[in-house]
């Protein structure tokens, strides 16, 4: 029968192993004890080490330690005279190859912050010179419909003046004419009313010299035309 059955443990199963204790470790690991469900590896014990021989913590210490020695070597002004920067290990071209490319990052910003700021400047000043245009036009615009106007307004006046000093002519002939008409009605009437074959009857009626208007007055009284018969 088999020594793993009944719970106990194996009778000689390792050189290593030691059957009055019922522990058992191979070489370079940890001793393991038999238990309920076999082989357990006995609870870690407590690491006892002070804190500053630990590996967490001592590390760190190293590396900060280090870089205080490096800031130290850097800051003291023996180690950066002329004479110590030929002794000084060189530093790597990486150290200064991020600050180009920042400042290279920097300029590329400001270049396109002033060619935004130039753009939009730009566009600005056309879109002033465009509100200014549209505006001056429409000024232009404005003059020339009120002159327009005013032009009809003067042409209107000056053709009513015209009209009216036609109108006024016209009735001026117009009363002329009646006048003339009246006069030589009168001169008609007058003729009509008393008549004098010659001027010796004009002479014996007493009417003589007859004048123009005067009762009895004619062409055959008055041979010169002037206006008096029977002078």
């Amino acid at each position: 029968m088999s020594d793993w059955q009944g719970g106990q443990p194996p009778r000689h199963a390792n050189p290593g192993q030691h059957a009055n204790s019922g522990q058992w470790a191979r070489p370079g690991q940890e001793q393991l004890s038999w238990g309920q469900s076999g082989w357990e590896q006995p609870p870690r014990r407590p690491d006892r080490r002070p804190w500053y021989k630990k590996k967490r913590f001592l590390l760190p210490l190293i590396l900060l330690a280090g870089f205080a020695l490096l800031g130290s070597q850097l800051d003291d002004p023996a180690t950066n005279a002329p004479g110590a920067q030929s002794t000084a290990t060189p530093q790597p071209s990486s150290t200064t190859e991020p600050s180009n490319d920042v400042q290279a990052e920097v300029a590329a910003l400001e270049q396109q912050t002033q060619e935004r700021a130039e753009a939009k400047a730009e566009a600005e000043a056309k879109a002033e010179a465009k509100a200014e245009a549209k505006a001056k036009a429409k000024a232009k615009a404005k003059r020339l419909k009120a002159e327009r106007i005013r032009k009809k307004r003067e042409a209107r006046k000056r053709r009513e003046a015209r009209e009216r000093r036609e109108a006024q002519a016209a009735a001026e002939q117009e009363r002329q004419r009646e006048e003339e008409e009246q006069r030589e009605a009168e001169e008609e009437d007058a003729a009509t009313s008393a008549y004098y074959q010659n001027c010796t009857a004009a002479r014996a009626a007493g009417a003589a010299p007859v004048r123009v208007g005067d009762p009895g007055y004619g062409r055959h009284l008055d041979r010169d035309g002037d206006g008096v018969g029977c002078e």
